[in-house]
């Protein structure tokens, strides 16, 4: 598109038209092939060319000049949409990426519309690469576990069955925002510096539970080249009540 102020204006519009309830051409052609002079006249002209005029009723002038610079069928897509559970094809997104569109933006347009059309959509799931971003955020598989652990020990119930809730959404951002928030509960409960969520000897905090942790520790390669792990592994043992 000429100009992306222009593509974000276009944009805007049909969001303020959406928000306003003004779904464009709410309901698909009968036939779409085979079509009745009151529902697709008004779409196609009598070549059976995109009426563009039409499209600017439904979607604005500005997004219909998008469609029309584009060669963008939107009554195609429009009836597509409605025919097969509120998806487009892939070939549907190529043409609206090449319009300047991106996935996000369709998405999210798609995803409001279903909604207000009453669609049931699935919830997203999580690939393998963003479970593991998250939960890096604990420091990792065992930091993870470590602070879920906890969290089962701790929390109400109410919170724990919040947090799943969370969890089972798929919505990568909502997930991130309550790792993050339970990570933080924990290093309030454990201390800041807790290993398996820092990577770091604890300073403060939780001591030593048994020798097979202390062993961990002193294993460490830093224990024999870093002083101020070292030092941190000795304060921790100070603080710990263990039998050797």
């Amino acid at each position: 598109y000429k100009n992306a102020e222009e593509l974000e204006k276009a944009y805007m519009e049909l969001q303020q038209r959406f928000s306003k309830g003004e779904t464009p051409d709410p309901e698909p052609a009968d036939d779409v092939e085979e079509s009745n002079e009151s529902s697709d006249y008004e779409r196609y002209d009598e070549e059976g060319t995109v009426n563009y005029d039409a499209v600017k009723e439904a979607y604005g002038d500005n997004l219909a000049n998008v469609f029309q610079e584009s060669g963008i069928d939107p009554w195609e897509m429009n009836d597509h949409f409605y025919q097969n559970d509120g998806t487009l094809t892939e070939e549907m997104y190529d043409r609206l990426n090449e319009a300047g569109f991106s996935d996000e933006v369709i998405d999210a347009y798609l995803g409001g519309l279903r909604g207000q059309l009453g669609y049931v959509e699935e919830a997203p799931v999580l690939n393998s690469s963003e479970i593991n971003e998250i939960k890096n955020l604990a420091g990792g598989e065992e930091g993870y576990e470590q602070v879920v652990q906890w969290a089962s020990e701790n929390l109400s119930q109410t919170d724990i069955e919040a947090f799943d809730e969370v969890i089972n959404t798929g919505n990568k951002a909502a997930v991130r925002f309550a790792v993050k928030a339970l990570v933080s509960q924990f290093e309030d409960a454990m201390g800041r510096d807790s290993d398996l969520v820092t990577g770091k000897a604890t300073t403060k905090g939780a001591p030593y539970r048994s020798m097979a942790e202390v062993v961990r520790d002193m294993q460490d390669p830093r224990y024999e080249s870093d002083e101020a792990y070292r030092m941190d592994v000795m304060q921790k043992l100070e603080r710990s009540n263990i039998k050797v």
